[in-house]
């Protein structure tokens, strides 16, 4: 019986020390799939240049992880790769996947918290995220796609941010029909991250409060988001783009720039929240309609700033057919969509809400004067669309009458073809007042 329970014992330390996950020992060394296949303790098999993931492992500081091209690596349940270096940048393409059985429950990267760099590029990835929790390292993604994201890695993004970092960036990748936001950071997560040339469509399938673009900006870390395509998958809780300090943080060497975008078709096309030095510019915002209380939101651009720290630059974009034009629901920021010096050139047009249908192209219901001179409202009286205090025109002292009014705009694409409505791509748009003046603008849609 003696002998039995020592067997016993050997044969469940034995168990044991295979179930320790895989830790790399950080000396340098650059590990391959097929490199890991043959470590016993990584879990990895390999069928061609396919590799199944059973367990989870760690590569440490100091190591690399690289994905050769063409490989298919799938992720079994719960596994988890922990990385602190990754050159995940084969020439032309691979896939990182889940098994069939684990599709809702692989969890993915999590990048660790050393220096080193992750670079992924001409991957598509499904299923699983990436987390980056570094300090001091670099993060970087370029011609990938993201799909299905089943938010095992994280729930706020598949690219989710838990530490802030500076200099991230994510160029030309796809993401499509994911659970959750396709790029996030945390409300006390500031990131300094670049997205540009992207597609958005349809993510966050759960239909949660949160937008296909979801980031927190303060403390010096700055959001660029440009050149972008963001379609809404018609869920009615999520939105286009955000960048929010919820948290108060410093606004000093801060700077949010949302460029040429196309925003079109989620509950709202582009919010700003809490204190930010922002630049809306040159972005095309239609058919944001999908808040089924307007009461709620439905705006394509919206700023909202309860310390009234913040500073708002928009111009140069076309809005259209959202539910409101652009709103402040309360505080106190200083926005200024056109000036006496510099004119606004946003396009306003049929956005409004209501039965019967009312135009609210500027609803100003903050306590700070906003500025929108030098817009074409598509009206002949403005301000039967604007709502709150909006100087929207020049006071000359010249009695209302006098004003200088739209008399007509056409649009012309770049072959110089006119047309009364605007092209897809750019536009010149010729707007010509009573008065006999005419401005030319371009303008994106």
């Amino acid at each position: 019986m003696k002998k039995l329970i020592t067997l016993t014992c050997v044969f469940a330390m034995a168990v044991a020390a295979q179930a320790v996950p895989f830790v790399s020992q950080g000396n340098g060394t650059t590990y391959t799939f097929t490199d890991l296949a043959a470590i016993e303790s990584c879990g990895v098999k390999i069928n061609g240049n396919t590799f199944t993931v059973d367990s989870s492992f760690t590569i440490s500081a100091g190591d690399v992880l690289k994905i050769n091209n063409n490989e298919v690596i799938m992720l079994g349940d719960k596994v988890q790769i922990s990385i602190d270096a990754a050159d995940f940048c084969p020439a032309d393409t691979a896939t990182i996947t889940a098994t069939e059985a684990a599709q809702g429950t692989a969890k993915g990267f999590k990048v660790l918290g050393g220096k080193g760099v992750v670079a992924l590029k001409n991957l598509r990835v499904e299923y699983v995220g990436f987390t980056m929790g570094f300090e001091g390292g670099h993060f970087e993604a370029d011609n990938c796609t993201f799909t299905l994201h089943n938010t095992k890695s994280a729930s706020g993004g598949v690219l989710n941010f838990s530490k802030s970092e500076k200099g991230m960036k994510v160029t030309n990748c796809t993401f499509v029909d994911n659970k959750s936001s396709g790029v996030a950071s945390g409300s006390n997560t500031p990131v300094d991250i670049l997205i540009s040339k992207c597609e958005f469509r349809g993510n966050t399938t759960e239909n949660r409060n949160r937008p296909q673009i979801n980031m927190t900006c303060g403390n010096g870390y700055g959001v660029t988001v440009e050149d972008c395509v963001v379609i809404g998958g018609h869920y009615t809780l999520v939105g286009g783009i955000a960048v929010s300090n919820l948290l108060g943080m410093s606004i000093e060497n801060t700077k949010v720039v949302i460029k040429n975008n196309i925003v079109r078709e989620n509950r709202y096309g582009i919010n700003i929240t809490g204190s930010a030095h922002a630049e809306i510019i040159g972005n095309t915002i239609v058919d944001n309609i999908y808040e089924t209380n307007p009461q709620n939101g439905g705006s394509a651009i919206s700023v909202y700033d309860a310390a009234g720290k913040g500073t708002c630059k928009i111009r140069d974009n076309y809005m259209e057919n959202n539910l409101w034009g652009i709103t402040i629901p309360s505080g106190a920021p200083a926005v200024d969509a056109g000036n006496e010096d510099e004119p606004g050139n946003n396009v306003f047009k049929n956005n409004g809400n209501g039965d019967p249908f009312k135009r609210y192209e500027f609803f100003n219901n903050g306590t700070a004067t906003a500025y929108a001179i030098g817009n074409d409202w598509n009206s002949e009286n403005p301000e039967d669309l604007i709502n709150g205090d909006v100087i929207w025109r020049v006071e000359t002292g010249i009695a209302d009458v006098d004003a200088a009014q739209v008399a007509s705009v056409r649009y012309f694409n770049i072959n110089g073809v006119e047309a009364a409505q605007p092209f897809d791509g750019v536009n010149i748009v010729v707007t010509r007042f009573n008065d006999g003046t005419t401005t030319a603008t371009k303008v994106i849609k």
